[in-house]
């Protein structure tokens, strides 16, 4: 956004002052939108001393030519910008004067009376921690109890990693410029923000591409609702392709008929369960739209006897989704390889299917260009060798890294799901909830996937898509249960009714 700004200034010749007045006025529209008519009503508005607090002089100014009645505090320095400093001197002009806050002591006392603040403290600038005055104004501003409106980001949020810089605002509306920013998904941000409204100020989306910056993306709901082509009469349960799934074991039979079941659900034609011959009995006795399959195994335990009937089954199938609920152990991991390396169909591989390779999984990196890696943190650890907490830190870089180190689809899973692809084009999904933290969630998506490859999208339409509908059924499956206990196969039963194809042609 720095970058972006220059560009626009230097290279465009947007003046700033047209910036900060779109940024102002955007922020403003919002209050209003939200408010309702401000005449008479209390706001204070908190800045500081570089252009976001410019941008919060600019709010000031329209609110009181609304009629509002404007507490303007100023913490600090006077700015020292051009475009900030003369927004502040009109703001003189027109006797709205700051109050200065330069010690604890002038924080005002009579706060209850404000019925919402706008917080334009610090911008997207901001890397160092927040101590001293600014830091007891935004503990004092948290304190309030009335809506608060961040300008851009919330004050002692870092901009890219959703740190807490020492302290920072609890906002209720972020109203954000040009774009969203990669600190909202990540850490502390999506606690900070609120709600987020992105304003346009006349930065053009095109622009990234001449500052060589690489652009996130948030999953699109318009474009999800489009993807899947027309159920016509004459389609056939062959017509939406046949999906193989290698998972299961006695102690893990769940997980498999979880994915399967997902599989169908998010609308394939056909399923195919492989599962070891000893918990073979007990799937089929569950399945019942489920064809299954057993395989010879020692104790649950799949290896190289395994293979040859396992490559017979993988026949005619469309899609191979490995992983949920498989036993770990030694032989696993050749087994494995060698299936991957067998099959030229699209791979969705999850869990224990992660887990048999571990860092070794670098090795197959020929052989994974059409495979989707669904890792939760856990297991992207012990594909990367890093720990949870260096993952949770910068979930993006790492899925985007390993992504491009392997040649395969990372879906790295949690809140804001990362779907990284190799080409470094990324995506950060908006659904999903934290009543989806439930066992079998996992073997859900990976089964939505599969189902998803089966019916022909491309493996990036189908990671994207599956992430987002995921999320959105357990969004709509929390509506209806409430938040705690919610169930995996809640999820999967919200499928059907989700706008996600055309409906039927009428015969």
């Amino acid at each position: 956004m720095r970058r972006l700004d220059r560009y626009a200034i230097e290279k465009i010749g947007i003046p700033e002052a047209v910036l900060m007045e779109s940024a102002g006025r955007s922020v403003f529209a919002e209050i209003r939108r939200r408010e309702g008519d401000v005449a008479g009503k209390r706001v204070a508005v908190f800045c500081g001393s570089g252009n976001n607090g410019g941008d919060g002089f600019v709010i000031a100014r329209y609110l009181h030519l609304s009629g509002a009645q404007v507490d303007l505090f100023l913490v600090e320095k006077t700015p020292k910008k051009e475009a900030a400093l003369r927004n502040l001197r009109v703001l003189e002009k027109m006797e709205l004067r700051p109050q200065r806050i330069k010690t604890q002591r002038d924080l005002p006392i009579n706060n209850a009376r404000w019925e919402c603040v706008v917080d334009a403290l610090f911008g997207v600038g901001l890397t160092r921690s927040v101590k001293g005055i600014h830091a007891q104004t935004i503990e004092f501003m948290n304190a309030i109890g009335c809506p608060i409106y961040a300008v851009d980001l919330p004050s002692g949020l870092h901009t890219d990693s959703g740190e807490i810089l020492g302290m920072a605002v609890q906002a209720s509306v972020t109203v954000t410029f040009a774009f969203k920013k990669r600190g909202f998904y990540l850490g502390k941000g999506p606690q900070l923000c609120g709600e987020v409204v992105v304003a346009d100020i006349s930065i053009a989306q095109s622009w990234v591409e001449n500052i060589h910056a690489s652009p996130l993306f948030e999953t699109d709901p318009r474009e999800m609702a489009h993807l899947f082509p027309r159920r016509l009469p004459e389609s056939h349960k062959g017509t939406f392709g046949h999906v193989l799934v290698l998972a299961g074991s006695p102690e893990k039979s769940g997980a498999s008929v979880l994915a399967s079941y997902a599989v169908l659900r998010a609308g394939a034609g056909l399923v195919t369960l492989a599962v070891p011959e000893s918990a073979h009995a007990i799937v089929k006795s569950t399945l019942v739209e489920v064809m299954t399959e057993s395989l010879p195994d020692e104790g649950g335990k799949l290896d190289k006897r395994s293979l040859p009937k396992l490559l017979q089954l993988i026949k005619g199938k469309k899609v191979l989704v490995i992983g949920p609920g498989l036993l770990p152990h030694p032989g696993l991991r050749p087994f494995l390889s060698k299936v991957i390396q067998s099959v030229r169909i699209p791979i969705v591989l999850d869990a224990d299917g992660l887990n048999a390779f571990g860092p070794t999984l670098v090795k197959e990196k020929k052989y994974l260009a059409n495979t989707i890696l669904t890792p939760h943190p856990g297991e992207m650890g012990r594909l990367t060798g890093l720990s949870t907490a260096k993952i949770q830190a910068d979930k993006i870089g790492v899925a985007q890294q390993f992504a491009h180190k392997i040649g395969a689809t990372v879906v790295l899973k949690g809140a804001y799901t990362v779907i990284a692809f190799p080409s470094g084009e990324t995506y950060l999904n908006p659904t999903g909830n934290p009543a989806m933290a439930t066992a079998g969630m996992g073997d859900v998506l990976a089964g939505v996937i599969g189902g998803y490859l089966a019916q022909g999208l491309p493996v990036h339409k189908a990671a994207v898509a599956g992430v987002f509908h995921h999320g959105l059924a357990g969004d709509r499956a929390a509506l209806k249960k409430g938040v705690r206990g919610l169930l995996a196969s809640d999820v999967i039963e919200e499928f059907p009714s989700l706008s996600i194809s055309s409906p039927p042609t009428a015969p």
